[in-house]
């Protein structure tokens, strides 16, 4: 799968886990039904891998993870990229823009209220524009409340609608106190809320497993398995099997190139009041998904890595710390440099759960070739 591919799969299997939301379920059968639909679509419209693989060094504790069935799911605030699954954002920027022009973003929020109710509370009509609604605010963000009345009467005939509407208008843009408690609220959102919880939680709170789409890079085999003392594990991925399924809808690829950036401050601005249901916490899909791309985004330099990683939902059971029972992998790919001791027992653990080996073979004057070991070619 190319690069752009990969941008691709991201905002598809964005926008199908908006339209089934396997999140959202009342019944354990109702989460299982979603979790097949969602299968069903990856099956038939996404480039989803064969075959994937895990590198590892010659260590005591994968050995035993591999003959057991484990597998570490990691915080990628442990990987080597400290922008790893972050959201990009510049909210010191956007801190300092609030403080420099707090009436104006003021103002942009009462603007947004009142086209709040007018679309829920207000007659059939073709609604007012953004910037009507604007003009009814002075430069210093104050409403001109004549005018005001007169707009809003045109559009809500509920009268007390209407006053109660007014009244917050009156309290929330004149009073000193109001004013300062939603300037203190945007300060909160932002600094606290988004900086400290949304940034950060893709990189400090969500554990994933990283894998890889091929077995055969010399990099990767340089860098994961201990310049190939160590081995490869592959998993054959199906849709049959249950265990598979939940992990393929959790599965993304990882995006190379530059994080997209997303707007914090905008967002808060735009869709405070609002009732469409599809918003999450002031956001529009298109919002979010911009910010799951910006997570799945990593430098150009780690391309070698053809990277695909599963993400860990509150469903997996067999937890041990940060181990989880995983599927049984298909076979082991052994490296070139592996030690006769370490060869031997892969050997011993691949025959006791039925499992290929293939080891890598070097030469000064040949390229690297795998060749299988176990079992041999002529028994099977």
């Amino acid at each position: 799968m190319d690069n752009e591919e990969r941008r691709d799969y991201i905002q598809r299997i964005h926008n199908l886990v908006i339209k089934i939301r396997p999140f959202e379920y009342q019944t354990i059968e109702e989460r299982d039904a979603k979790e097949r639909l969602m299968a069903n679509h990856l099956q038939q419209s996404f480039s989803v891998p064969q075959k994937l693989y895990k590198y590892r060094e010659p260590r005591d504790d994968y050995f035993l993870a591999l003959e057991r069935d484990y597998v570490w799911f990691s915080y990628p605030s442990s990987f080597d990229d400290r922008d790893d699954a972050t959201i990009k954002n510049d909210i010191d920027g956007e801190l300092r823009k609030l403080n420099d022009n707090y009436k104006v973003y003021l103002t942009q929020i009462a603007a947004q209220y009142i086209l709040f109710q007018i679309e829920k509370y207000g007659i059939r009509k073709k609604p007012p524009t953004l910037r009507s609604v604007l003009s009814l605010f002075d430069v210093d963000g104050q409403i001109r409340f004549s005018e005001a009345i007169i707009f809003l009467a045109r559009y809500i005939k509920n009268e007390s609608v209407l006053a109660e509407t007014l009244a917050i208008l009156r309290r929330n843009t004149t009073t000193p106190g109001a004013v300062g408690l939603l300037k203190q609220t945007l300060y909160f959102y932002l600094d606290d809320f988004c900086r400290n919880q949304m940034v950060g939680f893709g990189r400090d709170k969500a554990l994933v497993l990283s894998l890889t789409e091929r077995g055969d890079d010399d990099i990767m085999w340089e860098k994961y398995a201990g310049n190939e003392t160590g081995f490869c594990i592959e998993y054959k991925t199906n849709f049959v099997d249950e265990d598979w399924r939940y992990i393929l809808i959790n599965l993304y690829p990882i995006y190379y190139g530059e994080q997209p950036r997303i707007d914090f401050l905008k967002g808060f601005v735009d869709h405070q009041f609002t009732h469409q249901e599809e918003l999450i916490q002031c956001f529009t899909p298109t919002e979010y998904q911009t910010m799951l791309l910006s997570q799945l985004t990593k430098k150009p330099e780690y391309r070698f890595e053809n990277e695909w990683r599963v993400f860990l939902g509150d469903l997996v059971e067999g937890k041990h710390n940060n181990l989880y029972i995983f599927p049984s992998p298909h076979a082991v790919i052994l490296g070139s440099n592996i030690t006769p001791e370490n060869e031997e027992r892969l050997l011993r653990i691949a025959k006791n759960k039925n499992l290929s080996v293939y080891k890598r073979v070097s030469s000064c004057d040949s390229p690297v070739k795998t060749i299988q070991i176990y079992p041999k070619p002529e028994d099977n």
